[in-house]
């Protein structure tokens, strides 16, 4: 039997390797060397994951060769709307990131991306970005065929294939181990990491310090991993400022629930609550204005974003406190109505991203309403681990502090918390879950019957 798994493993290997060839000659050399290279990290990533293990290292592989063409055929076709136009289909972020990946790879050298990002800081903030798209940019154009919108978008589904991996290992130390495999891969296809793997933003490099900083949480307490929570709090505030304080929440989290059994307990928790103090003294709270201008951005940005045929222009015509509650709702049934950019679009290429919106719209929308209806599920709630309980609360709390954006794009980070909190309802309750699953995909078609009601009273 295990022969046979192997054989599978080896045998998707291979298939894997040629698709690759196969895409990559009709490419650059930059993108055939970024391929090559993402490829050959991640497969030795899953040795070091699955910490040599047999069974973990073989289940890592299976999702690693699964998903790998799917996410580089999944690159081309967003990278093919971009050559439609010479613009990008969404989100006219990238466009300003781009053109400062092409800026900074002018550099005489990688010290000077350093300098400008680090030390001048010439963009203000999301300087962590900027230097590892100079550095790309760089590398290009030094060893290779120069910088483009492909190599830049390919780096990005590089680090959305790792968090999947990061995944599987958080499912495995949480409890769910039999299954691990298989909701892995659910994960990976059809959540919202598939569809923003291919854009060049931020949001899956934050997925990936989150996937981190989520897996360090739920560990072991040992003082060397209580201290790359520093670097990786550090890391993600230069990428975005908001995600990274709140990674300290996290802190809080392993040391309260993971350091109680150790002896130096009581001088670990002194120190960081002295840490916390100073660091909300010193660091935070000069900053908090530019957070509240951050945030008023953002609110600025959905509303002037927010499409007049989406459920979300009425949600912005509540009332304070009723509308940042039913916002946050609202952001978890993602892209509603579900069609809107299959409807919306006008080429081949545009259409499949649109199909693969309406996947994850949904499947997370439902995954979200069968998680919120357990709660009410005195059976679930009981059997369900306290400590994951917590996590979920601090989920709702991130959610609730991204209330000024609704949409999954700055949420979905963390989202590896729900999805855990999902998948021990399926093994400690499945007849109980399967219940809670058909009303919330009732919820959910009632939802959409009302959005449409809504759509013929207004119109």
């Amino acid at each position: 039997m295990e022969y046979k798994y192997f054989h599978n493993i080896i045998f998707s290997g291979i298939i894997t390797l040629i698709f690759t060839v196969i895409v990559i000659g009709f490419t650059g050399s930059g993108f055939t060397f970024s391929v090559l290279f993402f490829l050959l990290f991640a497969f030795l990533l899953c040795f070091i994951i699955g910490n040599m293990k047999k069974t973990d290292t073989a289940d890592l592989l299976t999702i690693l060769f699964t998903i790998f063409p799917v996410y580089i055929l999944y690159t081309l076709i967003t990278y093919e709307t971009y050559l439609e136009n010479l613009s990008f289909y969404q989100y006219p972020d990238q466009n300003s990131f781009f053109e400062w990946s092409e800026i900074l790879g002018e550099s005489k050298n990688v010290g000077e991306i350093f300098r400008l990002c680090f030390i001048d800081r010439v963009h203000v903030e999301n300087e962590g970005f900027f230097f590892l798209l100079g550095l790309i940019s760089y590398i290009a154009n030094v060893f290779f065929d120069g910088n483009s919108v492909i190599l830049q978008i390919v780096h990005v589904s590089f680090f959305a294939i790792l968090t999947n991996l990061i995944v599987y290992k958080f499912l495995k130390n949480n409890g769910i181990r039999d299954n691990a495999l298989k909701f892995t891969l659910i994960y990976a296809l059809f959540t919202p990491i598939l569809y923003y793997s291919t854009w060049i933003l931020r949001d899956i490099h934050l997925a990936f310090f989150y996937s981190l900083s989520l897996l360090l949480a739920t560990s072991s307490f040992k003082l060397k991993r209580l201290l790359l929570f520093i670097p990786l709090i550090f890391i993600t505030a230069e990428f975005r400022l908001e995600h990274g304080l709140f990674m300290l929440v996290f802190v809080f989290y392993y040391v309260f629930y993971k350091g109680r059994d150790s002896k130096y307990f009581k001088i670990i928790r002194s120190s960081v609550i002295i840490i916390s103090v100073f660091v909300l003294s010193i660091i935070i709270l000069p900053l908090v204005q530019e957070i509240v201008e951050i945030l008023k951005w953002y609110n600025t940005y959905t509303i002037e974003n927010t499409s007049d045929e989406g459920l979300g222009i009425y949600l912005l015509r509540l009332p304070p406190v009723i509308k940042q509650i039913a916002m946050s709702f609202y952001s978890q049934l993602i892209d509603f109505p579900p069609w809107l950019k299959i409807k919306s679009a006008t080429t081949f290429s545009q259409t499949i991203i649109g199909i693969v919106s309406m996947i994850k719209s949904i499947f997370w929308s439902i995954l979200f309403l069968t998680c919120l209806i357990s709660i009410f599920n005195k059976n679930i709630r009981k059997s369900i681990d306290r400590e994951r309980i917590v996590l979920l609360f601090i989920f709702l709390l991130f959610l609730l502090l991204n209330s000024s954006n609704m949409h999954d794009r700055r949420i979905f980070a963390m989202y590896p918390v729900l999805f855990l909190y999902n998948s021990s309802m399926i093994n400690l309750h499945n007849k109980s879950y399967l219940k809670i699953k058909r009303l919330s995909i009732n919820v959910y078609i009632l939802l959409i019957l009302f959005y449409i009601l809504m759509k013929f009273i207004t119109s």
